[in-house]
């Protein structure tokens, strides 16, 4: 989460919570990034058996103690990815708008002459059509992910994920 717009002095600190469980950690500055790190262990508990929905909040914090929400949303913890499959966590017009990117990739890149996407036969002479479709998509997506995360004005958290 860009760190910018809040200047120096904030603390960041981000919450999930299902029920009565609930997990906190305080971000560190990165960079010009608000930077979390929260350990296995901690996130373990979560979801044991089934996957759950839990509710997350970011708030910022001042030097004078005022606190600022500054995204909220809701997110599905799965067991261990580790050892458990993963489910699909793409929606239908996420799903829709990777396979319209991988045909227009390949009509594009000349691998094939003409492509089919959604029962419809597309040629190169038709990737202004295609575009324009994928563009239609795309704002779908946008305001699908908006309505999902409960935050259609911030859009400032960004999940990074690192293996150690």
């Amino acid at each position: 989460m860009p760190v910018a717009q809040w200047g120096t002095g904030y603390t960041a600190v981000i919450t999930f919570a299902e029920g009565t469980t609930k997990l906190s950690s305080t971000a560190t500055v990165d960079a010009e990034f608000f930077r979390w790190t929260i350990p296995a262990t901690d996130t373990a508990p979560l979801a044991t058996t089934t996957k759950l929905s839990y509710l997350y909040t970011v708030t910022v914090t001042d030097a004078a103690l005022n606190r600022y929400t500054i995204d909220t949303g809701s997110i599905t913890v799965v067991p261990d990815i580790t050892i458990a499959s993963v489910p699909e966590t793409r929606t239908k017009l996420q799903q829709m708008l990777d396979a319209i990117d991988t045909a227009i990739i390949n009509l594009c890149g000349q691998k094939t002459s003409e492509v089919e996407f959604q029962g419809q036969m597309y040629k190169f002479q038709d990737l202004t059509k295609l575009f324009a479709l994928r563009e239609s998509i795309a704002a779908r997506v946008k305001d699908e992910q908006d309505e999902l995360r409960g935050a259609a004005r911030y859009r400032q958290c960004v999940s990074t994920f690192r293996e150690y």
